[in-house]
């Protein structure tokens, strides 16, 4: 059972929003830092699930149109949301 679940978050986060985007424009956590004026620091807690600032949203919604909506949908999708 928990190896499921394992399987379930690791194919989850592998969704995640910010995650395509690197993947999509082929930039590095690092290129999104400088873009944004943000450390790779934030950039990596905001991969790993942390909160985005209003602002930083903003951003990645020019960068992205629709990527908050994404994001949004990605978090209620957590496979640990279901297992409540």
């Amino acid at each position: 059972m928990k190896s499921n679940l394992l399987a379930e978050v690791t194919a989850w986060r592998e969704q995640q929003p910010l995650v395509l985007l690197l993947n999509k424009t082929g930039m590095t956590q690092t290129d999104l830092a400088m873009l944004l004026g943000v450390t790779r620091s934030a950039v990596g807690q905001w991969l790993g699930g942390g909160k985005i600032r209003p602002e930083h949203i903003a951003q990645l919604e020019r960068l992205d149109p629709g990527f908050s909506d994404r994001l949004e949908a990605w978090r209620q999708a957590s496979p640990l949301l279901k297992k409540q």
